[in-house]
């Protein structure tokens, strides 16, 4: 028996496959077994050929299939790689030459990448006679490439070749050659189709032919003779004294075992295949699970994903690592995966006490898709109204009867709870809704004299109320764009003059805090996954032009700024938020411009429904007597539509 290899099936669990070179009928012949349902197969002939077949190498691909490459020893120096698949339903195919060798004592090895492509290399004799090179050849197509050489002057120990199942990465080994006892351990990496330069990763002072990389759910783990190892960190080889356990764990001893072959599973058991002495049957197979804090993922795992070995829930969230990342999909190093400000381990346990016992998901912000946080629902849940995380009704219900669905009060950042001041959706009058609150006071929609009392309160420095406008701290009465409330000299002048003469509806045809532009503030990274949530933020940009802050002012308050989905988006998206909606406007809701010293904000949350771009208008509806510029008036403001792309998570 010779070089044993064994390797993973990722895509179906525990399945196990090797391959072996043993004497078969008077010859040499490569022999083929699975382990499909936990007990190994008969043997089967994939060789049988009528010279000498060692070496083999095995790996297998997405789909099952097992893939199987070896050397065939002819007379004298004529030797080749020989190639052959496994078809789920006709068995082996008929193998193939992938390439003829100088040398018979060369060594292949194989990998599968995640496109379903074969790489094989091996060492042979040069072609300019200057000592060993390191070969590959790729089967993209179904029919194997002229080889070429990647690395020239190697040593004549084998090399070795992985895809990484993490990125796909094409990763190989070799020993270098040189005429000193210490031996270079060289690695390449494949990028790009481009082979990059060898680098160095350790010294070996005694090398042999037992190498192997293995796959460790992305961690790519090189072995040598069991004694040594190292790992992979996605940019070079790092020491890795902790797998020496595994090893022991399982019985080996380098003295004993001949051609050992290791591999992780799916579930992260680590087996060894071995025979215990050459050219002799049987093969022995053991594994074993080593998992020093007993929370279902192994050691070499953990410290790949930066969890601790030695404790079993590293974010203190309740459940433990092998949970997070075998059973529910959560983050091991996130105790709130989802965001919704309730832990993991909160969430997986919190159920209904009645049928249908459904429990809140920890991967889903919105468990009922109601559009309201689960953590925000749940700590409603002893209020008058309650909320509830598992009834998605509740969103559209209006608690405080203030014409505001408690959905939009959450996104609005107000209290579903308490009414808000918002003018009648269906009773204003359409012409004022753009600067309803703007130069109000007491929330009616209209500027009279009880707005021009408070304002003289405000200019004087007495306790005024704003309770019921938006935003609710005078900055609605700010129209001449200068900052002078608290001056009753200038405020007289200023914003009482303006006032009183938009309550008399005159002329005004230059107003400094009358709404001119809209500045959009920025948004996140695009594209946004479908199921995420964008807030788009205007700032309501006044007239103003002359001075400099704090005694000029550029924005205004007051104002609705309305957000609407245009019809021509290839996405699908909700409008969540804001200070209600109007009849003038179907579809559209609205928002008012907030705080002076914030920039006025209006802002509207997208939520992302289904992929593609959405587009969202937003504007500021004319306002009064804007053709004859009587009293309180302002034009029309429209902003540039603002496109969210949407994409699948």
């Amino acid at each position: 028996m010779s070089n044993p290899e064994m390797t993973v099936l990722a895509s179906q669990g525990a399945d196990l496959f090797l391959a072996t070179a043993a004497r078969t009928g008077g010859n040499v012949e490569i022999l083929y077994y699975s382990r499909l349902d936990g007990t190994w197969s008969e043997a089967e002939n994939v060789s049988n050929s009528p010279v000498r077949s060692v070496n083999p190498t095995l790996a297998v691909d997405q789909a099952g299939r097992p893939h199987l490459a070896w050397v065939e020893r002819g007379q004298g120096q004529s030797s080749s790689i020989a190639y052959s698949y496994r078809d789920p339903v006709v068995g082996w195919s008929a193998p193939v030459t992938v390439a003829a060798l100088s040398n018979n004592q060369a060594l292949p090895a194989m990998a599968v990448d995640a496109v379903g492509t074969m790489h094989i290399v091996w060492k042979d004799d040069a072609l300019d006679q200057a000592g060993q090179s390191l070969y590959w050849s790729v089967n993209p197509t179904g029919a194997w490439s002229m080889p070429s050489s990647i690395l020239s002057d190697v040593g004549r120990f084998p090399a070795e070749i992985l895809v990484l199942s993490g990125d796909g990465g094409v990763l190989v080994t070799t020993q270098g050659r040189t005429r000193q006892q210490v031996r270079p351990l060289l690695g390449l990496r494949l990028v790009d189709g481009q082979w990059s330069a060898a680098q160095t990763i350790a010294a070996l002072s005694d090398p042999v032919e037992q190498d192997q990389l293995v796959d460790d759910h992305g961690i790519a783990v090189y072995l040598q003779h069991g004694d040594l190892a190292w790992f992979w960190d996605g940019s070079q080889f790092q020491p890795l004294e902790n797998f020496l356990k595994h090893l022991s764990g399982l019985g080996y001893d380098p003295a004993g075992a001949v051609t050992p072959t290791v591999a992780f599973d799916l579930l992260g058991h680590l087996h060894m295949a071995f025979s215990s002495t050459p050219d002799v049957d049987p093969i022995y197979h053991r594994f074993i699970i080593r998992d020093s804090d007993c929370d279902g993922l192994n050691d070499v795992r953990e410290a790949a994903l930066g969890l601790d070995p030695y404790a079993n829930d590293s974010d203190g969230d309740g459940l433990t690592d092998g949970d997070e990342v075998m059973i529910y999909g959560t983050d091991p190093l996130d105790p709130d995966t989802d965001g919704d400000e309730l832990g993991d381990g909160f969430e997986v346990f919190f159920c209904q006490a009645d049928p249908p016992y459904l429990c809140l998901d920890p991967l889903d912000w919105d468990t009922d898709d109601d559009g309201i946080t689960d953590g925000y629902e749940v700590a409603a849940m002893s209020n008058d109204p309650p909320l509830n995380p598992f009834d998605p009704a509740d969103a559209m219900l209006d608690f405080d009867g203030d014409e505001l669905e408690n959905l939009h009060e959450y996104w609005n950042s107000s209290d579903p709870w308490s009414p808000e001041p918002y003018p009648s959706p269906t009773l204003t009058i359409p012409s004022m809704i753009g600067c309803f609150f703007w130069g109000e006071a007491d929330g009616d929609g209209y500027v009279l004299g009880a707005d021009r009392v408070t304002l003289r309160s405000k200019c004087l420095g007495l306790p005024t109320i704003y309770s019921n406008v938006i935003p609710p701290n005078g900055d609605t009465q700010e129209l001449d764009g200068l900052e002078n409330l608290y001056n009753p000299s200038s405020c007289s002048k200023g914003d009482m003059f303006i006032l009183e003469r938009m309550i008399l509806q005159e002329p005004i045809s230059n107003l400094n805090g009358q709404a001119a532009a809209l500045e959009l503030e920025p948004l996140p990274s695009l594209p946004v996954e479908v199921g995420s949530t964008v807030r788009i933020t205007f700032n309501v940009r006044n007239k103003n032009t002359m001075g400099e802050p704090p005694y000029s002012v550029f924005y205004s308050s007051g104002f609705a700024v309305f957000f609407e989905i245009d019809p021509a988006s290839t996405g699908a998206a909700t409008l969540m938020g804001g200070d209600g909606w109007h009849t003038s406007f179907p579809g559209a809701r609205l928002d008012f411009s907030g705080p002076i010293a914030e920039k006025a904000p209006a802002s509207m949350v997208l939520r992302l429904d289904a992929p593609g771009d959405i587009y969202v208008n937003a504007f500021i509806p004319p306002c009064g007597d804007y053709l004859n510029q009587l009293g309180r008036w302002c034009p029309e403001i429209v902003a540039a539509p603002v496109m969210i792309t949407a994409v699948d998570n």
